[in-house]
């Protein structure tokens, strides 16, 4: 039986809010190394519950994506990057 850890897995990077629509949300995110993706500017479904009411365009968020069976790339949680405690360096 194949596997579906590809449809399952969950990604995660960062990005800066670049356009807002009724049903996705355009990111310019950094590189996303589970995917071997390079620095890119890409649309994302939006999350099955919808975006949090204080994300808007311009902000820096953290998000987790899954892709779906069709290819398409939907967020599964998006928070503000200021909301989060950054990590010592």
């Amino acid at each position: 039986k194949p596997s579906m850890d590809k449809q399952q897995a969950i990604h995660t990077t960062r990005g800066t809010v670049t356009e807002i629509t009724a049903d996705a949300i355009t990111l310019s995110h950094e590189p996303v190394p589970s995917l071997n993706w390079p620095a890119m500017t890409m649309g994302f479904k939006l999350p099955t519950g919808g975006l949090p009411a204080n994300i808007k365009v311009g902000d820096r968020v953290s998000f987790s994506f899954t892709q779906g069976k069709e290819g398409s790339f939907r967020i599964e949680s998006i928070t503000h990057v200021d909301a989060m405690p950054e990590m010592p360096r």
